[in-house]
């Protein structure tokens, strides 16, 4: 394998480890699970912090095919990247049981349909665009609930 490859497979692992760490390092009080409270919004904020990440590892996967002169998923980078903001945004404010929920999970929506269409395109040809999308398409569901 070249130097180049390996060099790109490690950064890869370690974003992905990195993300998660700090996710559900961020999301621990949220997610601890005490018997005798059930947080509000819960589901929704486990989905959007799994697309949060989700969306994190695919663009760097994004960056990485650019970096081997790949310019196809240019336009799915930039709707991973919205959708990473987007995420980030929901889930702050649904952990928050903030009142503009509704007004934001619309917005939430939209962008992560935008995401869940051009990972679509790729899914079949990469993992992390899989789980993206997928990822998307489960918030999406939580979304409809508080919309």
């Amino acid at each position: 394998m070249s130097d180049l490859l390996e060099t790109s497979i490690e950064r890869r692992n370690l974003l992905i480890g990195a993300g998660a760490v700090l996710g559900m390092a961020a999301a621990g009080p949220v997610l601890a699970g005490h018997d005798h409270h059930h947080a509000p919004n819960s589901d929704l904020v486990k989905s959007a912090l799994h697309c949060m990440n989700s969306s994190q590892v695919c663009l760097a996967h994004c960056l990485e095919e650019f970096k081997l002169g790949e310019m196809e998923m240019a336009e799915c980078a930039q709707a991973v990247q919205e959708s990473a903001a987007m995420c980030t945004a929901m889930w702050q404010l649904a952990s928050l049981g903030s009142s503009h929920i509704k007004q934001v999970a619309v917005a939430c929506q939209s962008v992560c349909e935008s995401c869940e269409k051009a990972c679509d395109e790729f899914a079949d040809k990469h993992e992390v665009c899989k789980t993206c999308r997928d990822s998307c398409t489960d918030l999406i569901k939580q979304l409809k609930k508080v919309a």
